[in-house]
């Protein structure tokens, strides 16, 4: 565990063995320009992908909670309007959806 800890901090471990391989990998990849600039540019687009596929994630669970708020407005108001519905979700709510993205989810929900 000593070790584990040593490769974490970046401390240098004497030991051999697995911990030592790994160290010794490592300093390879941060010594070797091109290496580490692939390792950034790799590190770089999975961040990236990441932060698509959360706002992919996060906006259509508004899609979800918009058609839901729609289902629920019409069974307590039958004679509510999509204009009505739009108002209320954007002062009740932080969806970071288009007015015209929701009015288009509104009218789908119809």
């Amino acid at each position: 565990m000593l070790n584990l800890q040593k490769l974490m901090n970046d401390d240098k471990i004497e030991a051999t063995g697995v911990f030592k391989e790994i160290q010794t990998q490592i300093q390879e990849y941060n010594d070797d320009p091109k290496r580490r600039n692939l390792m950034r540019t790799a590190e770089l687009r999975m961040k990236e992908e990441t932060a698509v596929a959360e706002k992919r994630g996060r906006e259509e669970e508004q899609r979800k909670a918009i058609k839901n708020t729609y289902k629920l407005f019409k069974s307590l108001s039958p004679n509510s309007t999509v204009d009505e519905v739009l108002q209320w979700i954007k002062a009740n709510t932080d969806v970071s959806l288009s007015d015209e993205e929701i009015k288009a989810i509104l009218s789908k929900s119809n």
